[in-house]
């Protein structure tokens, strides 16, 4: 039985289409002319399925040249060697990336058609003499490849390149292209239906022919293509090739100098400033620092001088399990003052020893400050607890007035990384209450509010989720602190139920009307203290009986709590003030959540409730009593015994609209409901208006 090398009389629409940049011929005409013997390198690019045909669109972008453990004899090639591999994964990993960014962006132009993987479509190489078509030991190969379920790929593009002298063409053939031509796709694109090699003029004497074939899992047998040259620009350019991979001996060279430095050294490519390419970056740890070092190069180094961020080596002790290492020490990291850096100018001939050693003794001698652009909230708070804020996650769910403050302000406090939630976009109208302004008016205000975030703290990680957080439950997950910022009571009892499920800490806070007023709440998911559903229910309906009862009881003069200000839906009526009113409640919110999160720090300090009501303009907090305007009260609400989310754990908790109706009152009709909020309403204005004529009194 003899086996067939190459198919016959295939149905063009069976085949793949093949479109090669410029950058890739050229590279194979110069390759081919280097070597006398034979030599390759490996292909990537797309393969891009189509509707209705069997095998997929391939796109080749560019080459992989093997490094010097290649072998090439007269008749006998073979890449083999690890390069080529750590090669392919930097594009990959690059790519990946950059599609990343562009959904994350919302892009639906250029960058849309190529969202499909990088890949590896198949290998070029010499082949000796005028052999134009795959040898046996081709056709083995490849048949091995692809039969490799482990580790091959369900295709192979086999390209062959020969040299010749021009004068022994064909005579169809014979008008090759001269190198002065600059319009290459026409000039290498055959007239012709049948396959057609390419060829391409040397000079007067030579050309290089360049003959395309394809096997598949489908197509068991060779098959020659007619490929579509294209301007590179018709085609995705990938990133350009780090240092590293690049220059392999000098990334040796620089790690054993590092080393012999008495550094413990680790390597890490890593997206340092959200820009592609990738960043290389070192970890060096020495027994007598007592810091971390972690030294960025981009990829043209050494053409620009490093950044250096540094840490805690306390930071290491602190490592918990199954963390990654390296994004544990960038999340607790900072960057380095500028006037940390030598002051001689950096050159290509410096060394990665160089900077680091001059950087060293400066911090040693006292010369400059570690950071400058966390110094004064460093000594605040101090280094462990900055670099603890710098691990935390918080979720901020409602990016208004409020909700944006809070982000915002924790950033500047040094959190470093953030989950933002919210369907709202920027209107003119919210200008003049949001931390966003008139250039962000359309925008998602995720958007507008992460990239103040980013502005005023580079190092965040924020994700932004545009929509409704009843949609995306899952994304609080795995948060350190869930800080809520929205008004209505659904979301408030959507996010109760969900920290509850996960064991996650949550704080609450409200503006009252005409922002005379608020309260911060922290809601913790285990212990005596309430859920949101209790604590809602009894601060905002029951409180004033449950005072009252007390005081009876007790002969206590303690007076009863005052709320008439609830809107139809059971929140606080949403008829708030300035922006300077919002702001102190949710100054209040951010002051409680960077205490939680520092917990276990020496500024972290224990609250005396879990609520505080504050005072915007004389309010009535309690029955009788008028408090000034800068007061505050605490208070602490229990548990309910009877609430239907937590105090009867056999009973499951009631409907949402259900729990939402309970706050306001117990009503039969839409009627009922009407003339109840009428009465509140009409309750507080007229208390409004009795505290307007009356003296105020009470407490600090």
């Amino acid at each position: 039985m003899i086996l067939r090398r190459l198919a016959r009389n295939i149905d063009p629409a069976r085949l793949p289409r093949v479109t090669i940049a410029q950058r890739v011929i050229d590279k194979i005409v110069a390759n081919t002319l280097i070597y006398e013997t034979e030599t390759g390198e490996s292909l990537i690019g797309f393969a891009l399925p189509q509707d209705g045909r069997p095998e997929p669109d391939l796109y080749v972008l560019d080459t992989i040249a093997p490094d010097a453990s290649a072998v090439r004899a007269s008749t006998y090639f073979e890449q083999g060697d690890d390069l080529q591999g750590d090669i392919f994964n930097w594009f990959y990993d690059n790519w990946e990336l950059l599609r990343a960014r562009s959904r994350a962006a919302g892009s639906d132009g250029a960058l849309s058609k190529w969202d499909a993987p990088l890949c590896h479509l198949g290998d070029w190489h010499k082949h000796p003499g005028t052999l134009v078509e795959p040898s046996w030991g081709d056709v083995s190969t490849a048949r091995a490849h692809i039969n490799d379920r482990r580790a091959g790929t369900p295709r192979l593009l086999v390209v062959l390149a020969t040299v010749w002298e021009r004068a022994s063409l064909e005579p169809a053939s014979a008008d090759v292209p001269s190198e002065a031509d600059d319009e290459t796709p026409d000039n290498l694109r055959p007239e012709s239906e049948e396959a057609q090699p390419i060829y391409v003029a040397v000079d007067a004497r030579r050309a290089v022919r360049i003959d395309v074939w394809y096997m598949s899992r489908k197509i068991r047998h060779f098959t020659r293509l007619t490929p579509r040259v294209v301007p590179n620009s018709d085609l995705p350019e990938l990133p350009p090739l780090s240092w590293h991979l690049a220059q392999p001996e000098r990334l040796r060279s620089e790690v054993e100098s590092l080393k012999q430095a008495g550094y413990a050294v680790s390597l890490e490519q890593y997206d340092a400033d959200r820009v592609p390419p990738l960043e290389i970056c070192f970890s060096l740890a020495r027994r007598d620092s007592q810091h971390v070092i972690v030294v960025i190069t981009e990829a043209d180094y050494p053409a620009h001088r490093p950044r250096i961020r540094l840490t805690a080596m306390s930071v290491l002790r602190d490592l918990p399990e199954e963390a990654n290492l390296f994004d544990h020490l960038w999340n607790a990291s900072q960057p380095l003052a500028q006037s940390a850096y030598p002051l001689w100018p950096w050159t290509e001939n410096h060394r990665l020893i160089d900077l680091v050693r001059e950087v060293e003794k400066r911090l040693a001698e006292g010369e400059a400050p570690m950071t400058e652009k966390w110094d004064r909230v460093e000594r605040y708070l101090g280094e462990d607890a900055l670099a603890q804020l710098a691990r935390k996650k918080v979720a901020v769910v409602g990016l208004g007035s409020g909700g944006g403050f809070v982000a915002l302000t924790l950033a500047m406090s040094g959190v470093g990384h953030f989950v933002l939630i919210d369907d709202d976009m920027v209107e003119v109208a919210n200008v003049v209450r949001h931390v966003a302004d008139l250039r962000d008016v359309g925008r998602p205000k995720v958007e507008a509010v992460a990239d103040l975030i980013r502005a005023r703290n580079p190092n965040a990680d924020v994700q932004t989720i545009v929509g409704r957080v009843e949609d995306h439950t899952e994304a609080l997950q795995g948060v350190d602190l869930v800080v809520v910022g929205v008004d209505g009571e659904r979301a408030k009892y959507t996010i109760d139920e969900v920290c509850r499920a996960n064991n996650l800490v949550a704080i609450y806070a409200g503006v009252y009307e005409r922002g005379e007023g608020g309260d911060v709440t922290i809601i913790y998911p285990r212990g005596d203290g309430p859920c949101y559903a209790c604590w809602a229910r009894q601060l905002r309906a029951d409180v004033a009986q449950m005072t009252a009862a007390k005081s009876a009881e007790t002969g206590s003069s303690e007076p009863n709590l005052d709320y008439g200000m609830i809107g139809k839906n059971g929140s606080l009526a949403a008829e708030p003030g300035l922006y300077l009113h919002v702001v102190r409640v949710a100054a209040t919110q951010a002051d409680m959540a960077l205490n939680f999160l520092l917990k276990g720090q020496p500024i972290y300090r224990e609250y005396p409730a879990n609520t505080v009501v504050l005072a915007n303009a004389p309010l009535e907090i309690f029955e009788g009593r008028t408090v000034p305007p800068y007061s505050a009260q605490w208070l602490n609400i229990p548990r309910d015994p009877h609430c239907l989310v937590c105090g009867v754990p056999e009973q499951s908790a009631l409907p949402l609209e259900s729990l939402v109706g309970d706050l306001i009152a117990d009503v039969n009709s839409e009627a009922d409901e009407v003339r109840m909020i009428e009465a509140l309403e009409e309750r507080a204005r007229a208390k409004r208006q009795a505290q307007g004529a009356g003296e105020v009194t009470g407490e600090e």
